[in-house]
């Protein structure tokens, strides 16, 4: 549910500032995002470099900066080097994208599997009662090591998923993505400042995911023979 506070605060003030055009502009965004929910696939080309700079900024920026700057301290004196090797991977990851498309597809899963499926099993393990007892009574060092094997896993699982299911992958996160964001977003403005804002908007989300679904199962089957 905080999740959905926070996209809810982050939205709202744009509502203010629409003013009248708000209701114009949620129905042409809804539009856009079932179109896109129908048609990604055809934007695939476009939209995987796109993805690829993204991950690779935050990857670049998050990731190889702390190591960066414990070989070099000094860096941080004369400039933020975090925006340096973001926009230095973000530049690598784009050439990369638009020369070898099936290397960044390899690339974008192990981003993929770094920066969400390891938080989400993290999340998970640590939520058991088990795995927490284990950590109770485990120094940091040993502890440090089994998560970095554990992303280590992650990212190996979500390369070999992307690899070998990108087509299916692809078309489901964005189709049924698509139609939750068109539909979530809307009930955002017309359930603001109500007791019932945050089930509404996930009732919302989840049955535009639903159409999105439906959606993408359509677009599998045209493209099911396809590369």
């Amino acid at each position: 549910m905080e999740i959905v506070k926070q996209i809810a605060a982050t939205l709202l003030p744009l509502g203010d500032k629409l003013g009248a055009f708000l209701i114009p502009t949620l129905i042409l965004a809804a539009a856009i995002l079932f179109l896109f929910a129908r048609y990604s696939y055809k934007f695939f080309k476009v939209l995987v470099p796109l993805a690829g700079i993204l991950l690779g900024s935050v990857v670049g920026a998050n990731l190889i900066t702390p190591l960066l700057v414990k070989s070099f301290p000094e860096i941080s004196t004369y400039f933020n080097p975090a925006y340096l090797v973001g926009f230095i991977f973000a530049g690598i990851i784009a050439l990369v994208c638009i020369k070898l498309l099936k290397l960044a597809i390899v690339i974008t899963g192990a981003a993929c599997g770094y920066l969400f499926m390891s938080g989400i099993v993290h999340n998970l393990l640590r939520a058991t009662k088990f795995v927490s007892d284990i950590l109770l009574n485990t120094d940091m060092d040993t502890a440090i090591f089994f998560s970095t094997i554990l992303t280590i896993l992650c990212i190996i699982v979500t390369v070999v998923l992307f690899h070998f299911f990108f087509k299916t992958i692809y078309i489901l996160a964005t189709s049924i993505g698509g139609g939750a964001a068109a539909l979530g977003l809307a009930a955002v403005f017309m359930f603001a400042n109500t007791p019932v804002a945050e089930s509404a908007i996930l009732i919302a989300a989840g049955v535009g995911g639903f159409i999105g679904l439906i959606l993408g199962a359509k677009q599998l089957s045209y493209y099911r023979y396809t590369n």
